[in-house]
């Protein structure tokens, strides 16, 4: 059949259409920043709001894979691996909510994005608290997914903790206290053949350092003073898991309660990484909180 040129621009449109509905995950990359961390980054889709995703302890780049292709084509999808986890540098030091937030201010100068929306599971969502109240201008939007709040004082470490802390030390040791502890990260029926085993590989890249070091923040690192929440003024989401044994109600009310005009989600029939666990809900409540304000 001859070809016309309506014909060829009838195809040349629908490829574009496909490109600007199709996410399209890339090959992890790494990046030096400026203080010299080798910080391992992948990114997806062509659109023109970057998001920035940030993975909890003992995780990686890895758990927002299922995320990319449920965003709309308006997003650039960031997601990192953090110092001394997944396939980023493990220095000996730097190991605070603190210079975590920082290594993220000098990941979005090397990549020359000057605001993004971000996106923090458990940890991340603990370290994106620091990075808002510290950097307030980079910030267009907040998602607290599963996360602790930094404005109360913190649990303080239980014999639980210490007991998991102590057990870290070679590969075999700390894949026995993965295979113990994973299984609480999710809700027992969504959990699909192969998924504890792969958090439970994510978690071996990690580095003992970082695993002691952050898990210390997590449990005793002092609060952010509650006035700091003042600078938090961009829309600001927080989502939980009915069934989440770690950042429950808890700690997302202190959250709502710091930051005016937040929100609190609750992901039904999910654990503590509804990401993972329900990712169509879990997207589709953040998709759907940042319509309203126009991001």
């Amino acid at each position: 059949m001859k070809k016309t040129r309506g014909t060829t621009f009838t195809v040349c449109f629908a490829m574009l259409l496909i490109l600007l509905v199709t996410p399209t995950v890339s090959h992890s990359e790494t990046v030096t920043l400026a203080n010299g961390l080798e910080m391992n980054y992948k990114s997806a889709g062509i659109g023109y709001i970057p998001i920035v995703f940030i993975h909890g302890y003992s995780l990686s780049l890895s758990t927002w894979d299922k995320i990319p292709k449920l965003l709309p084509a308006r997003y650039r999808f960031y997601s990192i691996d953090l110092r001394g986890f997944g396939d980023s540098a493990a220095p000996k030091s730097g190991y605070t909510n603190s210079d975590m937030a920082k290594d993220i201010e000098l990941f979005l100068d090397r990549l020359q994005i000057k605001k993004a929306i971000f996106v923090g599971h458990s940890m991340g969502g603990m370290i994106l608290q620091h990075f808002a109240v510290k950097y307030p201008e980079r910030v267009l939007g907040l998602i607290f997914s599963n996360t602790f709040a930094r404005c109360i004082p913190p649990k303080g470490m239980s014999e639980w903790v210490q007991k998991r802390m102590d057990g870290y030390g070679t590969k075999e040791e700390n894949r026995a206290v993965f295979t113990q502890v994973m299984p609480v990260y999710f809700d027992a029926e969504n959990l699909a053949p192969g998924d504890l085993e792969k958090f439970v590989e994510i978690g071996l890249k990690a580095s003992n350092i970082a695993l002691k070091e952050m898990l210390k923040q997590i449990y005793v690192a002092p609060p952010i003073p509650l006035a700091q929440y003042e600078k938090i003024t961009m829309p600001t989401l927080i989502i939980i898991g009915a069934h989440d044994k770690f950042a429950d109600m808890a700690q997302a009310v202190p959250i709502n309660d710091a930051i005016k005009g937040s929100k609190i989600f609750v992901i039904s029939h999910s654990g503590h990484t509804p990401m993972w666990e329900r990712p169509k809900d879990w997207a589709k409540e953040m998709v759907s909180f940042l319509d309203q304000y126009g991001l």
